[in-house]
């Protein structure tokens, strides 16, 4: 009963975040996203009003609703996936986009600057050899980790996030 409970004291410690930033995907990102949503339900009220040939009318029922949940999801919730959110807590920095997640040892982490870097792209990408970003537009910092890795971040504010994990490190 005693080592449950010492197991569930550090998982609360670890949930315990000092700062949290989330950045949703900027304007240009939404425009895209919705705008290929529309492309497609526009080429779906086309494709109704042109006769499909008899040879695939079986793909065209199979096709059709499969464009419209995708042009759906891409026109509402496509936007709210490219969402990056930053977690500093007492013990790691915790990074997640699209879906994909890191967990940064505060022991690793070398250094946490402005980034000057243009990222471009939007969600997790791959920005070079050991440089992966975060991605969601506005303003971005660099997480330099000791084995030479490096994540580029969008955060709410370079400052607040740089303090946090200034202050995170010094804590410990």
């Amino acid at each position: 009963m005693m080592g449950h409970q010492d197991s569930a004291d550090s998982n609360a410690a670890l949930r315990s975040w000092i700062y949290v930033s989330t950045v949703g995907a900027d304007s240009t990102a939404k425009v895209i996203m919705r705008g290929a949503g529309i492309l497609i339900l526009g080429s779906l009220l086309l494709g109704l009003f042109l006769p499909p040939e008899p040879s695939t009318i079986g793909l065209t029922v199979i096709w059709i609703p499969l464009l419209v949940v995708a042009a759906v999801l891409l026109i509402f919730l496509g936007p709210r996936w490219v969402r990056t959110t930053a977690k500093v807590g007492s013990e790691e920095v915790f990074l997640s986009s699209a879906g994909i997640r890191a967990r940064l040892a505060l022991d690793e982490i070398e250094s946490v600057n402005n980034s000057y870097f243009p990222s471009g792209g939007y969600g997790y990408r791959y920005l070079g050899k050991g440089h992966r970003g975060f991605i969601s537009g506005g303003a971005q910092v660099d997480i330099e980790l000791k084995d030479g890795r490096k994540y580029t971040v969008s955060v709410q504010s370079i400052d607040e996030f740089c303090s946090a994990v200034s202050s995170a490190k010094t804590s410990r």
